[in-house]
C-alpha cells in the first residue's frame, strides 16, 4: 500500500525551487526557497486501513515528506557560486536620463546565472528597450551621428558588463564597440547595445555556473561576476592601426586554466575619425536630416 499510495501521488511533489543567490553587503547570501515535499512518509497503511474501517467515505491527510533533507543545500553548492571572481565600475554624470536607463537594465540583469556552457544573449532577455519596460530617451551613436533614442546610455551597462566578463575569463562571442570612443570607457575595450544589433553575448566556459551581480550609485555602475575562480586572466597588450581614417584597436588577453593550458585571445574596437566621418574621412549621412 505504501508502494502504491506513494506512485499514485508522485506528480503531485512540489517543484524543486531554484536556489536564489543574492549579495549583501559584499557577502554572499543563498535562500533555498520553502523546502519541497512529497508523499508519503511512512506508515500510509495502517492509516488507511483504520479510517476505512471506521468509514469508508471519510478523508484522510496523508503525511508528506521532504524531497531533500538538506532542503536543497547540496544542489545550491552544485552551482559553484561562493567567491567575488571579477568587478568591474564606470563612472558617469548625476541625474542624466540614460542615468535611468543604466540603473533600468541593471534591475532587470542583476541575479542572471549562467550556467556552464551556457550564453547569456542581453537582447534575448531584455528585448527591446521600450517605455513600457521603463525606458526613457537619451544619446546614442547612430551612423555615426550623436542623436536620441529609447534606451540610449545603456552601453554605459555593456561596457561595465563587458569588461567584468573580460576578466573574469568568460567568452564574449557577440559584441561590438562605439564607433565613436567615449573617454569615461576603457581605450578598445568597450561595446555598445542596441536593438536587435548590437547585441552582447558572454558565454560560461567555465565548469562552474556564474552569476551577473549589479548595483550603482547616483555616479556609478558596477557589475560583478559571483562564481568560482577557474581561469588567472591578464590583459597582455594593446596594439592599433590605422583602416582608412579609421583606427583599430586590439586588445589581447591571456588565460591560464586550473590545468596551467593557456587561452590566448584578444577583442578589438574600431573607432571612426569623428562624428559624421567614415573610414575613408567621408561625411555620412545625419539620421536626423
Amino acid at each position: 500500500v505504501q508502494d502504491d499510495v506513494e506512485s499514485l501521488f508522485s506528480a503531485y511533489a512540489d517543484p524543486l525551487p531554484e536556489p536564489k543567490f543574492t549579495i549583501d553587503e559584499g557577502q554572499l547570501a543563498v535562500d533555498l526557497g520553502v523546502p519541497a515535499r512529497t508523499c508519503c512518509a511512512e506508515g500510509v497503511g495502517p492509516m488507511l486501513f483504520a479510517a476505512a474501517s471506521v468509514d469508508a467515505n471519510g478523508t484522510v491527510e496523508l503525511p508528506t515528506v521532504r524531497l531533500e533533507d538538506d532542503g536543497g543545500a547540496s544542489r545550491a553548492a552544485e552551482y559553484g557560486i561562493t567567491e567575488l571572481v571579477s568587478s568591474f565600475t564606470t563612472n558617469h554624470s548625476c541625474c542624466q536620463n540614460r542615468v535611468k536607463n543604466i540603473q533600468r537594465i541593471a534591475d532587470l540583469v542583476r541575479g542572471q546565472i549562467i550556467h556552464p556552457g551556457e550564453t547569456f544573449s542581453v537582447n534575448d532577455f531584455i528585448g527591446r528597450r521600450t517605455r513600457a519596460k521603463g525606458f526613457v530617451s537619451d544619446g546614442v551613436i547612430q551612423g555615426g551621428h550623436f542623436t536620441d533614442q529609447v534606451g540610449g546610455g545603456i552601453s554605459q551597462f555593456a561596457t561595465t558588463t563587458f569588461n567584468a566578463a573580460f576578466f573574469a575569463g568568460l567568452d564574449i562571442p557577440e559584441y561590438q564597440s562605439h564607433s565613436i570612443y567615449i573617454s569615461r570607457y576603457p581605450y578598445g575595450r568597450e561595446a555598445t547595445l542596441s536593438f536587435p544589433l548590437p547585441d552582447l553575448e558572454l558565454t560560461n566556459n567555465t565548469p562552474h555556473s556564474v552569476m551577473l551581480w549589479t548595483s550603482y550609485t547616483s555616479r556609478s555602475i558596477t557589475v560583478e561576476v559571483w562564481s568560482t575562480k577557474y581561469f588567472e586572466v591578464e590583459q597582455t597588450r594593446q596594439t592599433s592601426y590605422k583602416i582608412g581614417a579609421c583606427t583599430r584597436v586590439n586588445t589581447y588577453r591571456q588565460r591560464v586554466a586550473p590545468d596551467g593550458s593557456v587561452i590566448d585571445d584578444f577583442v578589438f574596437a574600431t573607432y571612426r575619425p569623428g562624428e559624421g566621418l567614415d573610414c575613408n574621412g567621408n561625411r555620412t549621412p545625419d539620421p536626423e536630416g
